[in-house]
């Protein structure tokens, strides 16, 4: 085992529990395992230290003074870290083959890679509305790894270079040497984090990431409207955050019309049909054209679900979908995407938009004092980056 698995945590008192049990079953898969508490306000970390007072595991829980936007956090544990290879997951997610992680390390190691993307997929609720809106993401989150599966594969791949768009924060693996390096290029923004992660890694230090889609990180996703149009708006807005400070790269990519550049391009392209289909929209219902608004969705929505239905055959081909009924939601995509895609771009864009303007949000990794706990152990403050063999005063 040479991967550290980190956790990081912000106000997770509904899921924590379950999140450690599930760490403490599959901790034998890693050298180390931390739960890095980002600042909470709520519960959270009383619930993991009286966890972790009854039960016997590797699992370390480390507590920062004050909230560092995930980045942070994640950087805090990586110092804090021996190992050669760092996992990250969310607090909300669960790996169903974790016996397949040493097959990751191995292909990092063998191939100098700087990082590898898992396949992350939606979790199986029970109740059926739940289930309609696992199903409806699963096919949406198997259409998106369609650009990863674009960009890495090693059929007519242009310049030989293995690139992915985003190393979901839910589930990748990086070498620990190229991460605490891309770490002092990073802005500290937790919207879109992990795509500029990726971006740094790929485009500033000039490290190649692949896809690993055998293992399966099952995360909670939405189950409702508001926020999942919340969690798409901040996904968005990571877009726009991460084109902006790549900008160089991007360009670059695009102008020598890779696979990364085609899907920035596309990315682009899909913007300006938001701001110009909403534009475009609006316009109408002012001046009362009602009839040719709804020819207008209509066109829309025969083209998306012709895309739809082409992308989706394609993630069923290639087996990125977990649902088995997944492929009957493709009718229903396109009003989904209209509904979550427009308003998401739309309200980020505005948003990212004024915080550049006003000159918000860090532009480097904010940093924090720590606390580490190990069970029954009395807590102990961490210096920055304190050798590993001194932190918390026991030699390991």
């Amino acid at each position: 085992m040479t991967s550290s698995l980190i956790v990081p945590a912000f106000n997770e008192q509904d899921v924590i529990v379950e999140a450690v049990r599930h760490l403490t079953r599959i901790e034998r898969y890693f050298n180390e395992i931390y739960v890095v508490d980002d600042g909470s306000t709520d519960y959270t970390p009383e619930i993991v230290r009286e966890f972790l007072d009854v039960k016997q595991t590797k699992v370390e829980f480390i507590q920062l003074e004050k909230n560092t936007s995930k980045v942070g956090a994640i950087k805090k544990a990586v110092e804090m870290s021996s190992s050669d290879k760092i996992t990250l997951m969310d607090a909300d997610t669960r790996i169903r083959n974790p016996e397949k992680i040493t097959e990751a390390e191995k292909i990092i190691e063998d191939e100098g890679l700087a990082g590898l993307a898992f396949k992350v997929v939606p979790d199986r609720p029970s109740a059926l509305k739940d289930k309609i809106w696992s199903m409806v993401q699963d096919l949406d989150y198997g259409v998106g790894r369609i650009s990863h599966l674009y960009t890495s594969s090693e059929r007519l791949r242009f310049r030989g270079q293995k690139t992915v768009r985003c190393v979901p924060g839910a589930g990748g693996m990086y070498d620990r040497e190229t991460l605490l390096e891309a770490f002092e290029y990073h802005s500290g923004r937790h919207s879109g984090d992990d795509m500029e992660l990726t971006s740094i890694i790929q485009f500033e230090l000039g490290e190649e990431i692949d896809l690993y889609d055998e293992i399966d990180f099952e995360t909670h996703v939405p189950k409702n409207y508001s926020t999942l149009v919340s969690q798409r708006k901040r996904w968005s807005k990571g877009v726009f955050q991460s084109l902006d400070f790549q900008r160089e790269g991007f360009k670059s990519e695009i102008k020598k019309m890779t696979r990364m550049g085609h899907i920035a391009l596309y990315d682009v392209f899909l913007i300006m049909i938001a701001f110009g289909f909403v534009s475009y929209f609006f316009m109408m219902l002012a001046q009362g054209r009602f009839l040719r608004m709804a020819a207008l969705a209509r066109r829309v929505y025969t083209a998306d679900m012709m895309l739809v239905t082409v992308m989706g055959i394609y993630t069923y081909y290639r087996g990125q979908q977990d649902h088995r009924m997944s492929m009957a939601m493709i009718p229903f995509m396109p009003a989904f995407r209209a509904a979550i895609f427009f308003p998401s771009v739309i309200l980020s864009a505005v948003e990212y938009t004024w915080d550049r303007a006003a000159g918000k949000g860090p532009t480097s990794v904010v940093e924090a004092q720590a606390t580490v706990y190990r069970g029954m152990n009395e807590p102990v403050r961490q210096p920055m980056r304190q050798p590993r063999e001194e932190v918390g005063g026991v030699p390991q």
